[in-house]
């Protein structure tokens, strides 16, 4: 039986630099699943993202409606977005560089045509700058509320004066701020102390990230080894990947046959291949590419373990909150990750997962060897961190309050 079609309430344009570019896509999809799960409570939802290659410029998915703009001609030199995040790629590719301009143009130009043209009743922006500092310009000349969603690397990262200054203009004039943890939220105070952000941490996806996804294939495909380690992310500095990589040789001379499976894609894939071979760990580290959710919910689930080893990257970068963590505790496999950022909201040293020092190849490799010898101590952080998830972080909930805020600003909208 279908469900009835919900009392829609509301017109909004949801704003977001990361989403998915197709079906399938290895993408971070928070702002999807969020969008989605909002659209179920009623609310008829538009996502203005950057267009890539080889995805379409509108399309409709899972009851949202998706645009994508395009910022820079031909279409294969669109290679701000996606693939790594803005700031790595800027770092890491000219045509990134070359593009930052066309991109701030056309980003404006597409915001404000929508908020015109489609008549949008709240506009919702993941990301302070620069669509958050957009959407405060236009929904103040439209008179029309805002939402900002900070995710952490908005805020982290060290800025310019005239930077801070529009970040600071953006959150003061927000209806409402929400921050995905306690970290991000202590980062927006210092940037801008009277606003009072409310703590929304990010869902996952619980009906896909199962423990019931273990693959005895994905085992066997990799020589069935004694310990299998698993970390995701993208290949950028403030992931950490090096340190792991630098803890591999203590762990296998306890762990002979251990297999580290790495999924991701980024700026830095070269260069951490290097530094495998250089550490002579290459026959035991696999560099998985970018996986589909529905492919990377049975590496989560056959894991013994999930590594994730952030650092605070030189720039300021951090974790707001990983949500690769989310998935691995949703998937029933323990966790080893490193005290920084939002991790420690999730992560409680000893009672959801182990803690370690950032850059501290030496406590990834005692904490690793620690939980692969002790198989109840892997029993019980499992299960107390897949119950930790099931009740704070499904998508349900997260929507509920986040409809919370849309119901109020909605109510203070001219349209």
């Amino acid at each position: 039986m279908n469900d009835p079609m919900p009392t829609h309430r509301g017109r909004v344009l949801v704003i977001a630099t990361t989403f998915p570019r197709w079906a399938g896509d290895s993408e971070p999809a928070f702002v999807h699943h969020l969008s989605a799960s909002l659209v179920k409570l009623g609310y008829q939802i538009t996502v203005l993202a950057p267009h890539h290659k080889g995805a379409k410029r509108s399309e409709a998915m899972d009851g949202l409606n998706v645009v994508r703009f395009p910022y820079f001609w031909p279409a294969g030199l669109q290679r701000l977005c996606y693939e790594g995040g803005i700031l790595p790629n800027l770092k890491s590719r000219w045509s990134a560089r070359l593009s930052l301009s066309p991109f701030l143009v056309a980003q404006f130009l597409a915001i404000g045509t929508m908020i015109r043209r489609d008549q949008f009743q709240l506009i919702h922006s993941h990301w302070l700058l620069p669509q958050g500092f957009f959407s405060a310009l236009w929904c103040r000349r439209e008179r029309i509320p805002y939402l900002i969603t900070a995710h952490g690397s908005d805020v982290f990262v060290a800025s310019p004066p005239l930077i801070r200054q529009m970040a600071r203009f953006t959150l003061t004039n927000a209806g409402a701020v929400t921050a995905n943890s306690v970290a991000t939220r202590q980062a927006l105070l210092r940037l801008a102390p009277g606003v009072n952000p409310l703590i929304i941490p990010n869902g996952v996806h619980l009906a896909l990230f199962d423990p019931r996804q273990f693959s005895p294939t994905i085992r066997a495909t990799h020589g069935n080894p004694t310990a299998l380690l698993l970390a995701v992310g993208r290949f950028v500095e403030k992931k950490g990947f090096a340190h792991l990589l630098h803890a591999m040789p203590e762990i296998l001379k306890t762990f002979p046959s251990t297999k580290l499976l790495i999924a991701g894609y980024g700026p830095l894939e070269a260069e951490l291949t290097r530094q495998a071979q250089a550490l002579d760990v290459q026959r035991s580290v696999v560099f998985l590419g970018g996986l589909p959710s529905t492919e990377l919910a049975k590496y989560y689930a056959t894991a013994d373990l999930f590594v994730c080893p952030s650092i605070r990257a030189p720039d300021g970068g951090a974790e707001g909150q990983a949500v690769t963590i989310l998935e691995a505790f949703a998937s029933g496999t323990c966790v080893v990750a490193s005290n920084v950022g939002g991790i420690p909201d999730m992560v409680r040293d000893g009672e959801t997962g182990l803690l370690v020092e950032e850059k501290s190849p030496d406590q990834i490799a005692s904490a690793v060897i620690r939980l692969l010898g002790d198989s109840n101590l892997r029993g019980r952080l499992r299960q107390n961190a897949r119950d930790w998830v099931l009740q704070h972080a499904n998508w349900e909930e997260v929507a509920g309050r986040f409809a919370e805020l849309y119901s109020r600003l909605l109510s203070e909208s001219p349209r």
